[in-house]
């Protein structure tokens, strides 16, 4: 894997946990009612799913990425847009494309 290749995954990485300080600081105490239960509880799943997604991408990181599959990674990416439509969990593809292309020198 090239380098370019490399710091548009750990941009990906470092964005993604931005995304997820925001979805959480919708979760504030006190802020329920029982009309948000099931929104909350979803926000909650989401978070988990994308902790752990966000998390592989930066365990790779840490050994260079000299074991990370990207098919793997990128199809867990996949399986989690399916079980969240609606919250536009593509962007994070596109994010990772744009970074690599810009580091490849193509705009």
């Amino acid at each position: 894997m090239d380098e370019s290749i490399k710091s548009a995954y750990r941009h990906l990485g470092l964005t993604g946990y931005a995304a997820i300080q925001s979805i959480s600081s919708s979760l504030k105490v006190g802020s329920f009612n029982l009309g948000t239960a099931g929104h909350a509880n979803t926000s909650l799943k989401l978070i988990a799913s994308l902790s752990e997604w966000f998390g592989s991408l930066m365990s790779a990181n840490v050994s260079d990425f000299r074991e990370f599959s990207e098919e793997e990674f990128w199809a867990r990416h996949q399986s989690i847009c399916e079980s969240y439509p609606g919250y536009n969990l593509e962007v994070y593809k596109d994010l990772f494309e744009d970074s690599a292309n810009h580091g490849r020198g193509n705009s």
